[in-house]
């Protein structure tokens, strides 16, 4: 049971270090056996298409708008006692929608 549990963590770990090189090396092997359907295969599963680049929802605020406003009421209430609201509140929309924009 030892050996078994020891041999298993070992492949487990020599996995985890090497999963971009054996990735590369499946689709390396597809090119060289001239196997393009086998290639794209490869290649969509490391493209991770399922990952997005922008969040969509945030603390149950869906869209750009909302998730600003949020940040908006967070920031104003964060810094009412230093700022008068209305050019905190400017300020802080500002610097909200130019990070969005960028």
């Amino acid at each position: 049971m030892r050996k078994s549990r020891a041999k298993f963590k070992l492949a487990l770990r020599y996995c985890r270090e090497h999963v971009d090189e054996m990735k590369a090396d499946a689709c390396a092997n597809a090119v060289f056996d001239k196997d393009a359907k086998r290639f794209w295969h490869e290649a969509y599963k490391l493209s991770n298409v399922k990952a997005t680049a922008n969040v969509s929802t945030i603390a149950g605020k869906v869209g750009d708008r909302q998730i600003v406003d949020m940040w908006k009421q967070y920031y104003e209430q964060l810094y009412c006692a230093k700022y008068d609201n209305v050019t905190m509140s400017v300020g802080v929309e500002r610097r909200l929608w130019s990070q969005i924009i960028d």
